[in-house]
């Protein structure tokens, strides 16, 4: 007998990991769970091409969500180069007017070499990602106030860069996924 799931969510799927994104962006879409979609889309991605093909290949991610995440590969690119990560694509000498390493360049490289590390595999790239500000990190080698003015750049951006996620993966955006949710099981509260 039935438990009333009519999604194809593996009843021994358990931990984490890309088998279980794979699950659950499986389950959300045979579940017209939308809403669920773009994290556990993201998360694949994030994951990488290799694993996309084998989770692909070996079935454990459905085709059409396969699809949606090759294809999503220029959009996430874009929502990268054009927002979260701009500062390091834009055409302006310095990433801040302000730069204290003008004479020395050392914001110039450090933002040629940070800029190279995203360009060597786009499809990697994860507009959304935490990016380390820390020292060691590629950002660290920034002046303090190109480090600060690419920091609080990268974190505005970055919100604005989640908010499109959904559509870098051809979903509606959240408000009428979330409007979708609740037409399906009703407001927040509202339920048994």
């Amino acid at each position: 007998m039935g438990d009333g799931c009519e999604c194809s969510i593996p009843r021994g799927v358990r931990g984490s990991g890309w088998e279980l994104d794979a699950a659950v962006a499986n389950a959300a879409r045979d579940a017209d769970a939308a809403l669920l979609l773009p994290a556990a889309l993201l998360s694949l991605y994030s994951a990488g091409v290799d694993i996309i093909v084998d989770a692909g290949s070996s079935g454990a991610l459905q085709p059409l969500n396969r699809d949606v995440l090759f294809k999503a590969i220029p959009k996430m690119w874009a929502l990268a180069k054009d927002l979260a990560f701009e500062p390091l694509f834009s055409d302006q000498m310095h990433v801040a007017s302000k730069c204290t390493s003008t004479s020395s360049g050392v914001c110039f490289r450090s933002r040629h070499k940070l800029k190279a590390q995203l360009e060597v595999a786009p499809a990697l790239v994860n507009p959304v990602a935490p990016l380390s500000f820390q020292p060691g990190s590629t950002t660290s080698t920034f002046c303090a106030p190109c480090r600060a003015a690419v920091q609080e750049r990268y974190e505005k951006m970055r919100q604005e860069a989640w908010d499109k996620v959904p559509e870098a993966f051809g979903l509606p955006g959240w408000d009428e996924m979330r409007g979708r949710e609740d037409e399906l099981y009703g407001k927040a509260g509202n339920t048994l």
